[in-house]
């Protein structure tokens, strides 16, 4: 068995673990996903993470392989529906836990990235948890849902706290501790054009001196491009409904599909080569393929899924500088999918 292979197992096997239970994550207990349905629960699950951008016509066709008998539209619709708000959130941690990091810095770090990006999608000002009223960004107004992810897992995910603005912040006694002491470092280094970067870090300088800060600081360059091949290759941005908690749904689904495929393009080796540049992962082809192999589940031959990723990859070229584009992205229509 390859290593694909056994990665598309794991996450298959927890979908067949939350299946023997369903009960636990639909909305009426005893009465969803009891009858014989062309999508049942552990397909629906299946489904909604390996599909694409497409309409949900086409998704369908594609998964059944344009059999004439496929699922009808409102078939999905219903299925869907009947699943709990937080189905795919508890199939990404089950999934995540059979993974820890490659290694740990130094023996005992391990690098983790925090930062945000929204999700913007179709305006609806009676949804007032995501809706944002007429601004610069927008004349008309806009809804959207924000993602704050760590890139990377953490081994103790629940050593960490979401602190909401409308909830008091009550893990200090009002009495409070006192004042206390902390020590932080502040370096500053040069970055181009004359411009400089101000790092604060509690870092030991005996473990990190200035370059490895530098260095590290460098690496957080990588979740800004992992949220440009989740939105883009990945295709979160290309949602199928309209509903806030079907849209949720849809993030979840997304993450545990690009999780699937960085745990499969992560471990691919490959032998050095001559060649004028450094090359790297071609990252959109590689998720593509990896969706591909995952969406396979009626007997069909899977493609050489390392062999793929090997063959396409991009030269490095640390010379090139591109400014920061910063621009508001409006919801993609339901027109004109394919």
């Amino acid at each position: 068995m390859t290593n694909p292979e056994k990665i598309k197992q794991i996450l298959l096997s927890e979908i067949e673990k939350m299946d023997q239970h369903h009960e636990d994550f639909c909305r009426r207990p005893g009465i969803d996903f009891t009858r014989d349905r062309k999508i049942p629960f552990g397909t629906l699950l299946h489904f909604q993470i390996s599909m694409e951008s497409g309409s949900v016509s086409h998704e369908l066709l594609k998964y059944f392989n344009f059999d004439a008998q496929a699922p009808s539209l409102s078939a999905f619709y219903q299925q869907r529906a009947k699943l709990s708000d937080d189905v795919f959130q508890k199939l990404f941690y089950s999934f995540n836990k059979h993974f820890s990091p490659r290694y740990l810095l130094k023996g005992r770090y391990q690098l983790l990235a925090c930062d945000g990006s929204g999700f913007t999608f179709t305006r609806n000002p009676k949804d007032s948890e995501s809706y944002y009223a007429p601004s610069g960004r927008s004349q008309k107004g806009y809804n959207q849902m924000y993602l704050v992810p760590l890139y990377d897992h953490p081994e103790s995910a629940d050593q960490y706290r979401h602190i909401c603005q409308k909830v008091a912040f009550d893990y200090f006694p009002p009495q409070g501790y006192g004042e206390y002491e902390i020590s932080l470092r502040v370096l500053r280094f040069p970055i181009g054009n004359g411009t400089y970067e101000n790092i604060l870090t509690n870092l030991p300088e005996n473990e990190f001196h200035a370059d490895e800060i530098k260095e590290l600081y460098r690496l957080r360059w990588g979740i800004e491009t992992s949220f440009c091949t989740l939105k883009h290759a990945i295709a979160a941005v290309n949602f199928h409904s309209k509903s806030r908690q079907m849209i949720t749904h849809e993030i979840w689904a997304r993450l545990i599909l690009f999780n699937f495929c960085s745990y499969i393009t992560g471990q691919v080796t490959f032998v050095k080569q001559k060649r004028k540049h450094v090359h790297q992962v071609n990252f959109s082809i590689a998720f593509k393929t990896c969706r591909h192999f995952l969406r396979l589940h009626s007997g069909e031959a899977p493609p050489d899924v390392e062999g793929l990723i090997r063959k396409h990859t991009l030269p490095v070229r640390p010379s090139r500088n591109f400014a920061r584009q910063q621009r508001f992205q409006v919801p993609v229509s339901f027109t004109y999918r394919f």
